[in-house]
């Protein structure tokens, strides 16, 4: 009796061969030493290496064009794809301590409460260093103001931090039920 050969078995596979030559002394020559002939990384293990990094990055691109493939497997191809690359930066930094950028704030209130605390922080040091004094005092003749005398000017010895009228200095730059404790 004749044994069914499933679908996978080795002779009903079809192969891709893909290979490429580059030069030792280019940066692609460098990676592939490094992956081949590295006693880090076993051959057989930087080929795979290699070949999970391209993927890494196009597999999401191969089965967005590929039939038969639903919206929502495409997605999760995609997200693999993220969560791999992201491993790799990780990776990468960690080897080299490189740290990770800023993010970029996007949600209103919450760069409201930035743009107060960096508001306040240059506010203190302006004080602290006299400069709004001066800058008050050269505004003193073109808008009256009770909040500025020639009495308020900041000691540059203390340390104990700066009051003053935000209201007057600030105006309506933000309401009052906004302003950060």
């Amino acid at each position: 009796m004749a044994r069914k050969r499933s679908p996978n078995s080795t002779s009903d596979r079809q192969r891709i061969q893909f290979a490429y030559n580059a030069d030792r002394d280019t940066r692609i020559g460098e990676v592939f030493k490094y992956l081949l002939k590295s006693d880090k990384v076993p051959s057989r293990k930087g080929k795979h290496k290699g070949l999970d990094a391209i993927a890494a990055f196009w597999q999401a691109f191969a089965y967005k064009e590929k039939e038969g493939v639903s919206e929502e497997e495409k997605m999760a191809i995609a997200q693999e794809s993220i969560e791999s690359l992201s491993q790799q930066i990780d990776l990468i930094r960690e080897t080299f301590g490189i740290e990770p950028p800023v993010t970029v704030t996007t949600d209103p209130a919450q760069l409201k409460q930035e743009m107060r605390l960096v508001a306040t922080q240059v506010f203190q040091e302006f004080a602290s260093s006299g400069a709004i004094y001066a800058l008050a005092i050269e505004n003193v003749n073109t808008q009256p103001t009770n909040a500025v005398s020639a009495t308020t000017k900041p000691d540059p010895h203390n340390d104990e931090g700066v009051d003053f009228d935000e209201e007057a200095l600030l105006g309506g730059l933000f309401d009052s039920s906004d302003v950060a404790a």
